[in-house]
C-alpha cells in the first residue's frame, strides 16, 4: 500500500545533512555505561531502562538548541538530527523531542516515521548499535508527533507492528484508515469520508471469495493458488474449489491446516484434495504411522508439487495398501516392516503387506511380530544436531541421560546404563586436519591427555547417511569411575563444557575399554561418540553393548526419524576366504613374527567358528627381487622350506603356525641370505604387480570360479583377505615423492582382481618402529582405501587383538547375509528355521554372540552367524527385524552448519567443505541496491540522486535527500528558499 508523504512546515536552521563535523562533545552515558569525558568536560545521563542495560532510550547527552553542530548531532539516536527536531514543525503544530526517540509514543521511532534510513551522528552506531532503525520504505512517512496518523483509532505502532516504516504482509497502513478498501476502518474509529468504524474485525475485502482477506491472501484474485482443488481459505467457491486450507482465515498455517501455497503440503505423493477424499491427513505424510507414505500406499506416481521433487512414488501402483491401517492384511506385522524399503513393491526378501499368510510363518513372527521387536530410546540435542539411539530394554536402560552443555549451549548428549556399566558421550568437537582419520587422531590425543591410551585400532567407514568417519578402539588405565572418566574426557574434548555425569555412585574401575566413532559431517561439524566399558566386561554382551553405541549405526542428526523393517533370507553354503599374510622378513621382525604365530590358534578358531571355509598362505618381502641360484634362495616358487620366500595355501593350523615359529623348519625368516633389505612388502607387491617377470606368477591370477583348488592360486569363488605385517613401509619407490602414485598402482591392481578383496594391517605408520616410512604411508593409505582395520606393531601384546579385529571385519565382509537397509545394530532381531543349525541354538531368538549366535556389522550391512547357531540347511529361512534411520532433509543448508555473519549463508560445496557465501535474500528499499561484495543493501547513488527534488542534494552517507543550501539556487526571482521546508515560497509568504 502507498503511504502519503507528509510535508514539513518551518525550519529554524538551514540544514546541510551531508556536512562533516568534529566529534561531539560532552558525551554522557545511560545507566550502567559509566561516565564519558568529552572535550568540554564530563556528563552523565540516565535513559529510560538504562542504556547500560542494552535497551535504554536515554540520550547521548542533553540536547542544546544553540549547539552549532546540531545538523550532525542526534542525541536520541532516532535518525533525525537535532537540527531537524528543533526546527521542524509537523502538521498539527508540534515538534519532535530531540531527547526522545519516539516523541508521540506510538511505538515507531521518529526517524522511521520521517523516512530516515540512518543517523547523521556516528556515535549512535558506535555506542548504541541498532537504535537508529532504518525506514525500510523511505518514500513514505507518518507524523512522528501524532500517535494515530490516519485517525482510524489504531496507533501507528499497532499498524506498523514491526516498526520498520514499511507496510508488510499482515500489517495495515498507518496512512490509510481503510487499508483493504472495504469501507470498514482498520481500527475502531470512524474516519469521515473514508470508512466507518470496524465493529466487525472479520469484515475485510476478499475479492476471490475464498474467505481469506485480501491483505492476508498471497493470491487475492485466485481462490485456489496451488491448484489442488482446496480453496485457500475457509470458504467454498462453487465450481472452483472446496473449503479446506486456511480454515480460520488468519493467514497463518496453524496446526491441522494444509498450505494454500502447496498442492501437496506433506509431500506424501497425494494432493491435499486427494487426502481429503481418502480421509488421510494432508499435514502428515504417514497418516497410519506404519512407515509408508500415504501416496505410496495408494499407488501414487509421485507428488506433482515442485517442492516435493516427486516424493511418494509407488513402484508398483497395481497394488495398494490401506493408509489408515498400519497392518493392512492383519497378520500382526505392520505394513512398513513388510515393505521394508517402503517403496510399494514386494522386493526380494520382503513380506507382502497384502498377504496375511506370510505372517503365519512362525519364524517370521518370531522376528517381526510387534511384541518381539527390540525397542530403542532416542537421546536428542537439536542445538548440537545429534541424536543417539540406545536400547530401551529394560525400561530402566540408560536412565542416566541428557544434554552435554558448554556455558548456555548444548554441545551433545550423554548416557549411562547401570546394568551393563556402559556409558557414552556424543559431542561436537573442533576438527583437526581435513579428513575423518585426522579428526580421530585429534580425539585420541585429547583422550590420551586425560590418561594414556593403548592398543589403538582404527578403521575408515562411511556412515549410513553418507559422511566420512573413522571407528576406533582403545584401552586405558582406570583408577576412577566410568562417569568420572567421561566427565574428564568431555572437558578435554570441548572447551568450556562441564562434565555431564553425577559421580555420586561411580564405582572405581581398574581399566577401561573404549569404542569410538568420529564423524566428519563438515569442516566445522565433527561429531565424536565415545563409548566406555570396564575392560573386564569388554567381551561378549558387554562388547556388543558398547559397540552398538559407536559402530556408526546409533548416531543420527536431530531431525532424523526411524523406520521398521522385516525381511526373509535363505541359508546358503559357507563363504570361502583365502587369507594371505604379507610379512616383512627383515632382520628386525623376528619378535613380531613370533607374536603372530602365538595368535594363530585363536585366528584359526575364530574362522572355524564362523560360516567361513578358509585357507591361509604367507608371502614375504624377500620374494620381491630375484636372487642368484648360488644363494640357494627360491624366489620363483612357494614351498615349506627355509629357502622359499612364500608358503602355499593350507588349512593345516600347525603348518600355518610353523611359518611364524622362529627357527622352525618352515619359518618365513627374519634376515639371512634370502632376505632383501629393500621391502616391496605389500604381499610381495612386485610379485603381484608383475606376475610375468621371471615366472613368478604365484597366487595370481585366481583359478576359475568352481575350479579345483590349487595351493599356489587364489580360489576364484573366494574372498581375499590380505593382512600386512611390517615395521617398514613399502620401499618400491625409495622416495616419498612416488608414494602416492604407488598407492594408486596397488589399488588399481587389487580392484581389478576377479575376487573381492578385504585388507588389514599391523604396521608402524607413525615411524615409531624406527624403520623407513614414506609420506604418505603406502601401506596405511592402501588399507584405508579398502576400509581395513589398522593395528600398531610397536606393542607386541596388541598384535593378537589386531588380528582378531581384522578377522571380525573380514568375516562381515564375506557374509552372504546382507540386509536391505542400514540397520541400527541394537535393534536387530534374528530367528531361524527349527533344526536348521549346526548345533543347539535358540532359533526363536538367536542370541547376540560371536561364540554361538549372530552379530551385525553396519559397515557392510551383513549379519554373521557363529558356533552352534550357524545355519547349515541350505534354503532354510532366516528372518530378521530391525529399525533403520530415515534421513530427514536438511532444513536450510544441508550438512553444513556454519556460524555466518549478516546475510552470508552456509553452503556445502559438494566436497564436504562448508563456507559462508553471500546469498541475496533481501529486498532493498527504494534508492538502495544489493551489493554482493558487501552482502547488503547499499546506496544506489545514481538512482537515489535522480529521485531527489531539484531543491535537494543526495547525502550519500545516509542515502537520503537533504536540503541544498539556498534550495540549490532553484528559486526564481519572485521567491526565496524557505529552509524549514526546503521549498521556494513567494516573497513575504
Amino acid at each position: 500500500m502507498r503511504r502519503t508523504p507528509l510535508s514539513l512546515s518551518v525550519f529554524f536552521f538551514a540544514v546541510a545533512v551531508a556536512a562533516a563535523c568534529d566529534s561531539p562533545t560532552g558525551v554522557a552515558e545511560g545507566e550502567g555505561e559509566g561516565e564519558g569525558e568529552g572535550e568540554e568536560g564530563e556528563g552523565e545521563g540516565e535513559g529510560e531502562g538504562g542504556e547500560g542495560e542494552g535497551e535504554g532510550e536515554g540520550p547521548l547527552e542533553p540536547a542544546d538548541v544553540d549547539n552549532p553542530d546540531n545538523a550532525t548531532r542526534d542525541v536520541d539516536c532516532d535518525g533525525l538530527s537535532d537540527a531537524e527536531e528543533f526546527g521542524t514543525i509537523w502538521p498539527g503544530g508540534e515538534r519532535t523531542d530531540p531527547e526522545d526517540p519516539d516523541s508521540d509514543g506510538d511505538g515507531v521511532r521518529d526517524g522511521v516515521e520521517a523516512g530516515r534510513t540512518s543517523s547523521v551522528d556516528p556515535r549512535c552506531e558506535e555506542q548504541f548499535p541498532g537504535r537508529a532503525r532504518p525506514d525500510e520504505d523511505p518514500s513514505t512517512t507518518t507524523n512522528p508527533t501524532v500517535a494515530d496518523t490516519d485517525g482510524d483509532g489504531l496507533v501507528d505502532g499497532d499498524e506498523d507492528t514491526n516498526g520498520n516504516g514499511r507496510v508488510d504482509p499482515g500489517e495495515t497502513d498507518p496512512n490509510n484508515p481503510d487499508s483493504d478498501n472495504d469501507g470498514f476502518c482498520d481500527g475502531p474509529a470512524n474516519v469521515a469520508g473514508a470508512c466507518v468504524a470496524n465493529n466487525d474485525p472479520t469484515a475485510t475485502a476478499d475479492r476471490d471469495g475464498d474467505g481469506l482477506p485480501d491483505r492476508l491472501d498471497a493470491a487475492p484474485d485466485n481462490p485456489d493458488a496451488d491448484g489442488d482443488g482446496l480453496c485457500d481459505g475457509g470458504n467454498t467457491v462453487p465450481g472452483v474449489c472446496v473449503r479446506g486450507e486456511d480454515l480460520n482465515n488468519n493467514g497463518i498455517l496453524d496446526a491441522g491446516e494444509s498450505n494454500p501455497a502447496r498442492s501437496d503440503s506433506d509431500c506424501d505423493g497425494l494432493s491435499d484434495l486427494e487426502e481429503l477424499a481418502a480421509g488421510t491427513d494432508p499435514t502428515n505424510p504417514d497418516t497410519d504411522g506404519d512407515g509408508i507414505l500415504d501416496g505410496v500406499e495408494l499407488g501414487s506416481s509421485g507428488s506433482t508439487d515442485p517442492a516435493c521433487n516427486g516424493a511418494g512414488q509407488d513402484l508398483d501402483p497395481t497394488t495398494t495398501t490401506d493408509p489408515l491401517n498400519a497392518d493392512s492384511d492383519g497378520d500382526g506385522i505392520p505394513d512398513g516392516q513388510e515393505d521394508g524399503n517402503n517403496n510399494g513393491r514386494v522386493d526380494p526378501g520382503e513380506l507382502d503387506p497384502n498377504d496375511d499368510t506370510d505372517g503365519d510363518d512362525d519364524v517370521v513372527r518370531d522376528a517381526c511380530a510387534a511384541e518381539n521387536l527390540v525397542p530403542l530410546r532416542a537421546i536428542v540435542s537439536s542445538t548440537a544436531n545429534i541424536q543417539m539411539l540406545v536400547t530401551a530394554r529394560p525400561s530402566t536402560a540408560f536412565a542416566d541421560r541428557g544434554a552435554v552443555v558448554a556455558g548456555a549451549d548444548e554441545v551433545g548428549v550423554f548416557g549411562y546404563d547401570d546394568d551393563s556399566r556402559v556409558g557414552f558421550i556424543a559431542v561436537r568437537v573442533t576438527g583437526v586436519g581435513n579428513n575423518a582419520a585426522a579428526n580421530e587422531v585429534g580425539v585420541r590425543d585429547a583422550i590420551n591427555g586425560v590418561a594414556a591410551v593403548n592398543g589403538p585400532l582404527t578403521q575408515g567407514v562411511t556412515t549410513w547417511d553418507g559422511f566420512a568417519a573413522t571407528l576406533a578402539s582403545y584401552g586405558q588405565g582406570g583408577g576412577v569411575g566410568a562417569r568420572a572418566r567421561l566427565n574428564a574426557i568431555t572437558t578435554a574434548l570441548v572447551p568450556g563444557a562441564t562434565g555431564p555425569f553425577d559421580t555420586t555412585n561411580d564405582p572405581v574401575e581398574a581399566a577401561f575399554h573404549f569404542e569410538v566413532e568420529v564423524v566428519r559431517r563438515a569442516a566445522d561439524e565433527v561429531i565424536a561418540v565415545i563409548g566406555i566399558i570396564p575392560d573386564e566386561l569388554a567381551d561378549g554382551d558387554g562388547l556388543f553393548a558398547v559397540t552398538d553405541l559407536s559402530d556408526g549405526s546409533a548416531l543420527g542428526q536431530a531431525r532424523d526419524a526411524q523406520g521398521l523393517h522385516c525381511e526373509r533370507q535363505s541359508a546358503v553354503a559357507f563363504s570361502a576366504l583365502d587369507v594371505l599374510f604379507a610379512v616383512d622378513n627383515s632382520v628386525s621382525m623376528s619378535d613380531e613374527q613370533a607374536a603372530v604365530g602365538a595368535a594363530i590358534d585363536a585366528f584359526a578358531a575364530k574362522l572355524q567358528n564362523a560360516t567361513i571355509d578358509f585357507r591361509a598362505a604367507v608371502v614375504s618381502s624377500g620374494f620381491n627381487v630375484l636372487r642368484g641360484a648360488a644363494s640357494g634362495c627360491q624366489n620363483t616358487t612357494c614351498a615349506n622350506d627355509n629357502f622359499a620366500q612364500c608358503r602355499n595355501f593350507s588349512r593345516n593350523i600347525n603348518e600355518i603356525r610353523g611359518h611364524f615359529t622362529v627357527n622352525g623348519p618352515t619359518w618365513i625368516g627374519a634376515g639371512g641370505p634370502c632376505n632383501q633389505p629393500r621391502e616391496d612388502f605389500i604381499a610381495g607387491a612386485e610379485l603381484m604387480l608383475q606376475p610375468s617377470v621371471g615366472g613368478r606368477a604365484t597366487f595370481f591370477p585366481p583359478t576359475a570360479a568352481g575350479a579345483a583348488e590349487q595351493a599356489t592360486r587364489l580360489r576364484g569363488d573366494a574372498r581375499l583377505l590380505l593382512i600386512s605385517i611390517a615395521d617398514a613401509d613399502d620401499q618400491k619407490t625409495n622416495q616419498n615423492a612416488g608414494a602416492a602414485a604407488q598407492i594408486d598402482q596397488y589399488e588399481t591392481f587389487f580392484r581389478a582382481l576377479p575376487v573381492p578383496v578385504s585388507m588389514g594391517g599391523i604396521l608402524c605408520p607413525d615411524g615409531s618402529c624406527g624403520e623407513r616410512q614414506n609420506n604418505p604411508h603406502v601401506a596405511t593409505g592402501l588399507i584405508n582405501r579398502f576400509g581395513g582395520v589398522l593395528g600398531e606393531l610397536k606393542v607386541l601384546s596388541s598384535i593378537a587383538p589386531a588380528i582378531d579385529a581384522i578377522l571380525d571385519s573380514a568375516i562381515a565382509d564375506a557374509s552372504p547375509y546382507q540386509v536391505a537397509e542400514d540397520a541400527i545394530s541394537a535393534s536387530m532381531k534374528v530367528a531361524l528355521t527349527p533344526d536348521s543349525t549346526i548345533g543347539a541354538c535358540d532359533v526363536t531368538n538367536v542370541p547376540r554372540s560371536r561364540t554361538s549366535g549372530f552379530d551385525y556389522d553396519p559397515r557392510t550391512r551383513t549379519v554373521q552367524f557363529f558356533g552352534d547357531c550357524r545355519p547349515i540347511v541350505e534354503g532354510s529361512t532366516i528372518a530378521l527385524s530391525y529399525r533403520t534411520w530415515r534421513d530427514a532433509p536438511p532444513e536450510v543448508d544441508g550438512p553444513c552448519l556454519c556460524d555466518c555473519d549478516g546475510n552470508l549463508a552456509c553452503v556445502d560445496d559438494g566436497a564436504d567443505v562448508c563456507a559462508c557465501e553471500c546469498t541475496q535474500d533481501l529486498s532493498c528499499a527504494a534508492g538502495f541496491a544489493f551489493d554482493s561484495d558487501a552482502c547488503a543493501c547499499v546506496c544506489d547513488v545514481a538512482a537515489a540522486a535522480a529521485a531527489c527534488p531539484v531543491t535537494h542534494v543526495l547525502d550519500a552517507d545516509t542515502c537520503a535527500c537533504a536540503c541544498a543550501p539556498n534550495c540549490n539556487d532553484a528559486c526564481d526571482a519572485g521567491s526565496i528558499c524557505q529552509p524549514s521546508t526546503c521549498a521556494c515560497v513567494g516573497i513575504g509568504g
